[in-house]
């Protein structure tokens, strides 16, 4: 339900497989992807969709689309080190990462809808 708010929407936990719980030490593989999150209150004033066209140049981004808040949200191929992508992705698309949901492995990915999301082919 696309209307239904944040918190009640079903969740993905894109940085790896967890079993037994959702603490950090529940994760049993990790993902080959990292997620990215660009929030409204580290970037006011953004541009979502401007954002999205971005991030189809960025080497490693395979999908950008709006998030269940306000802002948008990625995932990018593991390449190296995760703060130097992270540092490459502010670079490339001029925002400020929400590095906290950025870099934990146990942070959700809330469900939400966008029409027009970028998606690598």
């Amino acid at each position: 339900k696309q209307d239904a708010p944040k918190r009640q929407r079903q969740v993905l936990m894109p940085h790896g497989l967890f079993a037994g719980g959702r603490k950090a030490d529940d994760c049993t593989r990790h993902s080959v992807v990292f997620q990215f999150d660009i929030d409204r209150k580290h970037n006011p004033g953004m541009d979502a969709d401007a954002i999205k066209r971005k991030a189809v140049s960025c080497p490693g981004v395979v999908f950008c689309a709006l998030s269940a808040g306000s802002g948008v949200y990625g995932f990018a191929l593991r390449r190296g080190d995760l703060d130097n992508q992270l540092d490459a992705l502010e670079r490339q698309l001029g925002v400020n990462l929400d590095r906290m949901n950025s870099k934990s492995v146990a942070a959700l990915r809330f469900a939400s809808y966008d029409s027009e999301p970028y998606e690598e082919e």
